[in-house]
């Protein structure tokens, strides 16, 4: 009976594991879908785009917590931080959808994998953290990626609307990787639901603000689209919060660079994108120094954890 039990368990565990695994790649699959219908979209304003990316989830989440009777959740003791997050996390997707108009979409999606080897120098320039030997290389790794990407579109002549994507890439990767420390640092006092909440909010408010620069008044199809941008983009949130319920971050993160393949797809199908070597070259250093940088994050976390905790 026990050795019954004790098999049951592992086959619940594992399929929480499996279901974590699930709803991380489904996420992914939303947030490029995203991407793919503000690439198509890009007649309309990118303000006005991230009005749509941002407002749709406000009143959903807001009804859902009243429905609830959590709407207490939303109080919040760091205005000042929520809003600081918002204006990193605006520019962020402000960022990456002005470069999805210059590039592929799966370059783009390459490039942004460059986001967590950015955090290490963010964290060695802002936190004054020390980078041992395999984090360093990570970075020099990644770096030596993006540019295996990016040199044969501009060699030969000088394109400026490269230039201008990959400018919009590192903007993006930047914005975020600030972002991600204000996160941690809101995350001592406040809410996820909060934090999630008062982002969406205040990024509404400052998309909104671009209106009177030109916003226009969408087709039906556009209309489609520009909803769809602020659905995919709330539930590919929802199931980014929820996936690491279920698995820990050291399993699920790897499935995070399952929105090339995504990526890869909807750009062939949709856009007639084909991807050449050097980007599946560049993306797998970038992928390969991102996993280890991961690994390394999650190792050094549970050093950490262990050094706080007090020796019974």
């Amino acid at each position: 009976m026990e050795a019954t039990g004790g098999m049951n368990t592992r086959h619940e565990l594992a399929g929480r594991v499996y279901l974590g695994i699930g709803m991380r790649m489904m996420a992914a699959l939303c947030f490029v879908a995203m991407a793919g219908l503000v690439k198509a979209a890009d007649a309309l304003p990118t303000g006005q785009i991230l009005f749509a990316r941002s407002f749709v989830i406000v009143p959903v989440l807001f009804v859902s917590l009243a429905f609830r009777g959590q709407l207490q959740s939303l109080k919040t003791k760091r205005p000042d931080g929520h809003l600081v997050r918002s204006i990193l996390g605006c520019g962020a997707l402000g960022f990456w959808f002005v470069a999805l108009r210059y590039l592929p979409l799966t370059d783009v999606t390459a490039i942004l994998y460059l986001t967590p080897i950015l955090n290490v120098i963010l964290a060695m320039l802002v936190l004054k953290e020390t980078v041992g030997i395999w984090r360093g290389t990570a970075v020099i790794v990644g770096i030596v990626g993006v540019l295996i990407i990016m040199l044969p579109k501009l060699s030969g002549s000088y394109d400026t609307a490269a230039l201008i994507g990959i400018a919009c890439c590192l903007g993006n990767a930047i914005c975020f990787s600030f972002s991600l420390i204000q996160i941690r640092q809101l995350s001592g006092t406040e809410s996820p639901t909060s934090i999630v909440f008062y982002f969406s909010f205040f990024s509404s408010l400052m998309a909104l603000a671009t209106m009177p620069f030109g916003w226009l008044w969408p087709d039906p199809l556009q209309w489609l689209m520009l909803i769809g941008i602020g659905a995919l983009g709330g539930l590919g949130q929802l199931l980014l919060t929820a996936c690491y319920k279920y698995a820990p971050i050291s399993l699920i993160a790897p499935f995070e660079y399952s929105t090339l393949l995504w990526a890869t797809l909807i750009g062939m199908f949709f856009f007639g994108e084909h991807p050449s070597a050097s980007t599946f070259a560049g993306a797998a250093l970038i992928i390969a120094a991102g996993i280890v940088v991961a690994r390394r994050e999650h190792r050094l976390g549970r050093q950490r954890l262990a050094e706080e905790t007090p020796t019974p």
